[in-house]
């Protein structure tokens, strides 16, 4: 009998994610190694005087550079800090052979931010959250 209990167990995480990757890799001979599919993180921040005003947070995904989350101070946002940590990760793309990046964003958040800096709608996710949407961009190389 099958049974299915709820676990924090990063031993049986990381089962689960060896045993994925195994699979990945024989349909994918381009990926290598676990970092090349999830894991490896890119992180950058912004500094006014030593004073943390913002960052991007990023992990490579399949060959790609998820940004996982991009904050910017409020009364810092429109003297392109923004677009500086983007060129930072597009540089740290670049640089480790990535195919692009991708984002998630909510209709509330960055769309138009992202697009400006050349990002492009691939995908829409209705209701999330509830009565908003969700976006997913990716600037491809």
């Amino acid at each position: 009998m099958i049974t299915i209990k709820k676990s924090k167990s990063k031993i049986k995480y990381f089962k689960i994610a060896r045993a994925l990757l195994a699979f990945i890799k024989t349909k994918t001979p381009h990926i290598k190694k676990y970092s090349d599919f999830y894991g490896k993180k890119a992180h950058f921040y912004a500094h006014e005087n030593g004073k943390l005003v913002g960052g991007i947070m990023c992990q490579i995904q399949c060959k790609w550079l998820f940004i996982d989350m991009l904050y910017i101070d409020e009364r810092m946002r429109g003297q392109d800090i923004g677009s500086r940590l983007i060129a930072e990760a597009e540089n740290y793309a670049r640089a480790n052979n990535l195919m692009g990046l991708f984002v998630h964003t909510f209709e509330f958040q960055a769309r138009p931010f992202y697009e400006k800096c050349g990002f492009k709608v691939v995908g829409c996710l209705e209701n999330m959250p509830p009565e908003s949407k969700a976006w997913t961009l990716q600037k491809e190389f």
